[in-house]
Order: structure tokens, then sequence, then C-alpha cells
């Protein structure tokens, strides 16, 4: 909610502060750092964000940014907890093995920026006399019997039969070519996916009917269909698909949604939009898998170089694919991602 309005809150520290925390919290680092700078730029002593950054360096596995941040948070607050908690665990050692101890014990959360508000005790009673009374609600109107419908009614619609004229057309050259039999099975089959909530797969099942010799009337119903499908989310998204599965049969996953990681190269930052080309499995510099250019059309911190993980939707024209970012976080040298 907050990353598509960085370029409308540029100057503004609460919303960087916000931002960089919600990053951290949701285990970002990426974001985290990126966001908690721009945040320290404004306001170069708020000890939240000083704890924030010492967080990520941790993260890191840099001691010695941590040990700084934290130092200077104790000459601003001398009885911070979490600023000598921290100086407490780095007395360990700053070497990698001791901060990936730390890492994976899960104690550096407890060294993160606390975002807790204290609930007024009358507040609280409202609160729970709310809840009382909404589960109240909840029971009564589990007992009166109700009438289920698919939540997916439009899909439901969408119908072809084997009585109908012919379902294949005889004439012509097609990528995929099948039998009347399997062009009803292959409809059925991306039906009953979009039923499931596996949309993916199921534009995958449409683009097959789309491409192949069906008849213009299943073709058309297919892209009925295919047009139901709805934008996932990072932890939505279904029925991931390989770069390597992609180009090798773009036609097939034409509107299907991928989950790729790789760097940022030829950036371009319009008004509008945002351009550039990604290098699809070189996020850590190993092994090159192709270049596909990608495109967003919200706002977003990036620079080439940066490592990203992209949910975007796959666009082919002429046998080539392109990217339409839905949404991307960055891969942060050394975090674990």
């Amino acid at each position: 909610m907050l990353e598509p309005r960085i370029f409308k809150y540029r100057e503004s520290f609460p919303f960087y502060y916000m931002l960089g925390i919600s990053c951290l919290y949701t285990g970002d680092f990426g974001g985290a750092l990126s966001y908690l700078r721009r945040a320290h730029q404004l306001r170069d002593e708020h000890i939240g964000t000083l704890l924030g950054l010492a967080a990520v360096a941790l993260k890191k596995r840099n001691g010695e940014e941590a040990l700084k941040y934290w130092l200077r948070v104790t000459e601003l607050d001398a009885f911070n907890k979490r600023a000598k908690r921290g100086l407490e665990l780095l007395k360990g050692g700053m070497d990698g093995a001791h901060i990936s101890q730390l890492i994976d014990s899960g104690k550096i959360e407890k060294l993160y920026p606390s975002v807790k508000k204290n609930i007024p005790f009358k507040a609280a009673v409202l609160v729970l006399g709310g809840c009382a009374l909404l589960l109240g609600i909840y029971w009564l109107v589990r007992q009166i019997p109700l009438q289920t419908h698919s939540e997916r009614t439009n899909v439901d619609q969408v119908t072809i039969t084997e009585s109908q004229a012919p379902l294949i057309d005889y004439n012509g050259n097609y990528p995929y070519t099948f039998s009347e039999r399997q062009v009803s099975d292959i409809f059925h089959r991306a039906k009953q996916l979009f039923l499931a909530y596996r949309d993916n797969a199921a534009v995958v099942e449409c683009n097959r009917l789309i491409n192949s010799n069906a008849v213009f009337g299943v073709k058309e119903k297919a892209k009925v269909l295919k047009s139901y499908a709805q934008k996932p989310t990072f932890t939505s998204f279904k029925d991931p698909y390989s770069f390597e599965q992609v180009i090798h049969d773009p036609l097939l996953y034409d509107g299907c949604y991928v989950k790729w990681k790789g760097k940022v190269t030829n950036l371009k930052i319009g008004k509008e939009r945002i351009v550039f080309d990604f290098l699809v499995g070189y996020q850590e510099e190993k092994e090159l898998k192709g270049v596909v250019p990608a495109e967003l059309d919200f706002a977003a911190k990036l620079e080439d170089g940066y490592a990203l993980e992209l949910l975007a939707r796959v666009l082919e024209k002429d046998k080539k694919i392109s990217l339409q970012v839905v949404s991307l976080h960055r891969l942060l040298p050394g975090a674990g991602e």
C-alpha cells in the first residue's frame, strides 16, 4: 500500500520510517535498508530509525555497522534496552559464525524498533465488548440456513457441449492440434482449475485452446474464461512456472504470472512507468538464464544492479515475452534471501 506512493511522499520522514519498519517486520530487508536510509537522511537522530538500520546491518552480518548504530542510540538514550541488548549480543564476537547463530536463533527480532501501542483500559473493554457482540451475531447468523452459491458463478455459466456442431477446425495449421474429445476435456479442466482458484494453471489450459484447432466459438469461450484470472500476491501465488518452461513455449504462458529472481539493467524511469531489462537467474551473478524486458506502472525505488524477486504477468508477442510487473521486493546480498 505504501510503496506506490514513494514519489508523492519523498520528503516525508514518517512515511519512509513507516515503510522501512514495515519491510523489516515482513522480512524484506532490501526494502528496509533503502527506506530506513532515506528516513535517516531526513532525520538522522531518530532512535527507531537507528535501531532499524542496526538490525538490517546485523542481518547483513555486518557487526561493525550494527555496533556503530547501537552506540549512537546509547548516546541519545543511555537507557535504551534494545541498543543495550544488541551490544550485549555482540560481546560474543563479531565474526560471521557468531552473527549467523544470532540470526538463526531468532534473537535478532528482539532488536527491532517497537511498534506496540499501549491501549487504555477503557478502550480495551470497549473492544472486548464489541468482539463479544460480533461473536453473538455470528452465532445467530450460523443458525439461519442459507442457500450456498458458487463464488465463481460466472465460470459455471461458460459452457460447451460435445453435441454442438464440430468443436475442431479441420482446415489450417495450428500450434496445437486436438481431437474433439481433447478439446472438451481441456475446456472442462480449465473450468475446474478456475473453480479451485488455480488461475495460473487454468490460463495455460485456455491458451492451449486459443492457439489450437478448436473452432472459433470454443476459442472465444476460452478467452472469456481466461479473462476471469485474478492478479495474485506473493502470499497467494500458486502454480509457478520456470523461465525454462515459459521460454520453451511462450504461447502457452501468455497471461500467466511468474515469480522470478534476477537483476535490473538498462533502467529507465519515466513519469508514468518504469522499464528495464531483467536478467533472469543472475541475482547472485552466477547464471544468466535470459534477458526479458520488464515494465511497471507504479513507483518503486530501483537502481541498475539491484537484485529483485518479481511477481509479474507474462505477455507474449511474436513468440517473444515481456513482463508486466505487479509486485517486487529487493534481494539483499548476504541476507539469506
